[in-house]
């Protein structure tokens, strides 16, 4: 995959505002008006949730398209330093920022067991239960670096690297299933949520596979459009009918997390219609020679930073519309622009310096290229 695809950046912007539109919907701390379309549209202030899941099936995709560059020797500390670099500045600044106002603002005791939990992305247990971290959204991260690992690990084996991680996550969720362990880190290890990564990875092969298949472009756009609507009606079976499991919501954290058989079935609800939906989307970029707009390849840059940060983005922004006496639908219909403006900005000045600083530290522990003299 030579090409860079730009509907995956245009999918994550799409992830990110479902996310931030159901967390703010949902938040009755920020004293908004329950009158509003979110709340009574069927079950929309649950259905974002589902950007989670085509989260996770972006990142299962994108492995199909940096793996090849790290099969060579070293190969795997290079994909391990790259993924950290990727994930953890950020990641720390917010949890520490996080860490301040639980402690100095909420009068909250420090617990470092609980801080060191967060730095390392060790799921957060209590007892029998899956508990949050400082960075309340970090839970997802725990299974994004899970994934990173298995796949890392994959690149040190280097033959059949796609075929043995769908193998080893079909195993685990299978186990998962079945017999549903009691131990949480063992539910953590063996959940069906891995399923989605997976998906994710065979789309990104079908979408690889698809150049050797000597079909019309308008046998592929016919394809490309049937997909985008079949992931998309099948989404909405969600929207129409509450997904649950004995009462419980799928979307939930406590939900999927403490129970195996939630999470698959989350895994088949909201899961499978996002990868059909992620592979319809690049195939229709492809085949339609469709340009993504910039503002939203721009969105997509920055989804990371506005995953992180819109636990505090959008209360101050309901504080200024509440003081405004501004409807609660048109704060909700203009939340989703000006978290994402604000992320793109924090992106800008936060994350890419930060990102840059970080890979700076890291090169002297990269695999070095060795020169050869080529002779006269």
């Amino acid at each position: 995959m030579s090409k860079k695809i730009l509907a995956l950046q245009m999918l994550r912007a799409i992830a990110v505002a479902l996310v931030v539109l159901i967390h703010a919907a949902a938040d009755r701390q920020i004293n908004i008006s329950s009158n509003n379309f979110v709340e009574h549209f069927f079950n929309l202030k649950y259905w974002g949730f589902i950007g989670v899941d085509l989260f996770f099936c972006i990142s299962g995709f994108i492995m199909t398209v940096v793996v090849p560059s790290y099969l060579k020797e070293g190969g795997w500390k290079k994909f391990a330093i790259k993924r950290v670099v990727r994930i953890v500045p950020l990641y720390y600044l917010i949890t520490l920022f996080d860490l301040g106002i639980a402690v100095f603002k909420h009068h909250k005791q420090l617990d470092l067991q609980v801080l060191c939990k967060s730095l390392f992305f060790f799921p957060f247990f209590d007892q029998s239960t899956f508990v949050k971290p400082y960075t309340i959204v970090g839970w997802t991260l725990s299974y994004e670096m899970y994934f990173y690992l298995l796949v890392c690990l994959m690149i040190c084996l280097k033959k059949n690297i796609y075929r043995n991680l769908l193998i080893i996550i079909a195993a685990l969720a299978t186990v998962g299933t079945f017999l549903d362990p009691v131990n949480p880190l063992v539910k953590f290890l063996t959940s069906p949520l891995l399923l989605e990564f997976a998906m994710g990875v065979i789309c990104g092969l079908i979408y690889e596979r698809a150049n050797t298949i000597a079909f019309s472009n308008n046998t592929y756009k016919f394809v490309s459009v049937l997909l985008v609507v079949l992931g998309i009606g099948l989404s909405c079976i969600s929207l129409f009918i509450l997904p649950t499991h004995n009462g419980n919501m799928l979307g939930e954290l406590t939900t999927v997390a403490n129970n195996n058989v939630a999470a698959l079935k989350r895994v088949i609800i909201m899961g499978v219609p996002s990868a059909i939906f992620l592979i319809g989307v690049v195939f229709s970029e492809k085949h339609f020679n469709i340009k993504i707009p910039y503002v939203l390849i721009l969105c997509g840059d920055a989804s990371y930073s506005c995953y992180l940060i819109h636990m505090h983005t959008y209360p101050a922004i309901a504080k200024v519309f509440n003081a405004l006496h501004i409807n609660t639908n048109i704060f909700l219909l203009l939340l989703i622009p000006i978290c994402l403006g604000i992320s793109v900005i924090f992106y800008r000045i936060v994350e890419m310096p930060l990102t840059r600083f970080a890979e700076k530290i890291t090169h002297r522990f990269l695999p070095q290229r060795k020169f050869v003299a080529k002779p006269v």
